[in-house]
């Protein structure tokens, strides 16, 4: 092969390495503005103004929960506090319902809010209220689906000090009508905390978990029927 080939070679070469190794590579792209760890974060799925919102979460800096709302715009690559919940949470639920976003558990024992459910429209400034108030709200490490009015909540941390029977690791909760519809103690979700989960269908996923200091290695469904 003479010089010049060998040239080409080399330059096709290192042209391919170069994209295989930007395939693999990761991006910084932005910084967040108010960093936060053990938030929750939920996506608006808008093609045209694409948003993410941070809701509290543990502040490094001061090693504590915070209230904050923050909004990460995907077309501007810009950051805003946009307002506040009512109480400060970290390891809990938040997601979409509508325009609505809601959440519920990880706030501390202290907490006057510690049982509450609330929610924030994006379409209307400054308008974080309490849907409602129940001890089943009052959880950390928790997993939750949402689908249509239907709010199923499954195993997490019993986050409280109160001594109740009223206290379940299976619940179903109707958004729309503000009630618990079914409750039960299911074994196999109340053994374990911190799962992986998602939902197809009708059908939830459970994945992993830890229980009695021992990670479990089963999946596990639950069916919303």
């Amino acid at each position: 092969m003479n010089v010049k080939k060998s040239k080409i070679v080399l330059i096709i070469f290192f042209s391919i390495c170069s994209i295989y190794q930007a395939q693999g590579e990761w991006t910084v792209i932005e910084s967040m503005k108010y960093p936060v760890a053990a938030a929750q974060v939920v996506y608006n799925n808008s093609e045209t103004k694409p948003k993410f919102y941070f809701l509290g979460g543990i502040n490094k800096e001061w090693k504590t929960p915070v209230n904050w709302i923050q909004e990460y715009d995907l077309s501007t690559l810009s950051w805003s506090l946009l307002q506040t919940m009512n109480t400060a949470r970290s390891n809990f639920i938040a997601g979409f319902l509508d325009s609505t976003i809601i959440c519920f558990g990880g706030a501390s024992e202290t907490s006057a809010e510690k049982n509450k459910m609330e929610s924030w429209d994006l379409k209307i400034a400054n308008n974080a209220v309490v849907i409602d108030s129940n001890v089943n709200f009052n959880r950390r490490l928790t997993n939750a689906h949402i689908k249509g009015d239907y709010l199923y909540i499954l195993g997490g941390i019993k986050d409280t000090t109160e001594v109740t029977d009223s206290f379940y690791s299976v619940v179903h909760y109707n958004l729309k009508e503000k009630k618990t519809e079914y409750f039960d103690n299911y074994e196999t979700v109340s053994n374990t905390t911190d799962n992986m989960s998602f939902m197809v269908g009708d059908t939830i996923y459970l994945l992993g978990g830890e229980y009695d200091d021992l990670i479990k290695k089963h999946i596990i469904t639950y069916s919303v029927i």
